[in-house]
C-alpha cells in the first residue's frame, strides 16, 4: 500500500472526536452495567477474571459505575493518576482539570503540574490518605523528608530518630545511654 492510499483512510479531527465520545459513552454504560451485575452475582468478577478481564480493570470500571472515580482515570496509569484514585471525585474532577500546585524542593516555589506528568516524588509529595494537600503541607512532608536524610554532623557522635540511632563513630555504648535514646525515640 503506497503512502496515497494511506492518507485517503486517515479520519477527520471530528470523526475521531465523535468515535472518541461514543467510547466514552460506552464506558460508561459498560460500568453500570457491571455494577448491577456485580451486586446481583458477586462472584462475577472471579469469572470475568478467569476469562481474562484484568482484576484492576475491573475494579476501576466498578468504581466508575459506582460514582467515585473520573472517566479519566479508568485506564491511567502514571504515578499522578494512581495516587488521584484515591481522593474524592470532586477533587479528581478539580486536579484532571487544573492540575496541582506542586511545591519545590527549595519550600518557596511552587508549580501548577497537570496530574499525568507529576513522577512519583511529586505524587507522594501532594496527595496522602485519601487528599491532596495543601503547599503548607507539601512544605512540611518536605522538610521531614530532608530531616530523614540530612548528614550527622560531625560533631556529633550520634543522632536519634523516630525508629533508629545513627552513630558517626563506632565504640560502646553504655546501657544508661541506649536506655535514654530509647526513650527519646518514643
Amino acid at each position: 500500500m503506497n503512502s496515497n492510499q494511506n492518507l485517503a483512510k486517515i479520519s477527520s479531527a471530528a470523526d475521531l472526536a465523535q468515535r472518541i465520545k461514543n467510547v466514552s459513552n460506552d464506558l460508561l454504560g459498560i460500568a453500570h452495567d457491571l455494577v448491577l451485575a456485580l451486586d446481583a452475582k458477586p462472584e462475577l468478577a472471579d469469572e470475568l477474571e478467569e476469562v481474562g478481564v484484568n482484576r484492576e480493570l475491573i475494579r476501576r470500571l466498578e468504581r466508575l459505575g459506582r460514582g467515585q472515580i473520573h472517566p479519566q482515570l479508568v485506564f491511567s496509569t502514571t504515578p499522578g493518576a494512581e495516587k488521584l484514585l484515591t481522593v474524592p471525585l470532586s477533587e479528581q474532577s478539580r486536579a484532571l482539570e487544573s492540575g496541582l500546585e506542586i511545591m519545590d524542593d527549595d519550600e518557596t516555589t511552587s508549580r501548577n503540574i497537570p496530574i499525568n506528568e507529576l513522577s512519583s516524588a511529586q505524587a507522594q509529595q501532594a496527595i496522602s490518605r485519601g487528599r491532596i494537600r495543601t503547599l503548607a503541607e507539601q512544605r512540611t512532608w518536605i522538610r521531614d523528608k530532608k530531616k530523614k536524610v540530612s548528614p550527622v554532623s560531625a560533631k556529633e557522635d550520634f543522632r536519634i530518630c523516630s525508629d533508629h540511632v545513627i552513630t558517626t563513630r563506632p565504640g560502646k555504648w553504655p546501657k544508661r545511654l541506649i536506655l535514654q535514646w530509647l526513650m527519646e525515640m518514643s
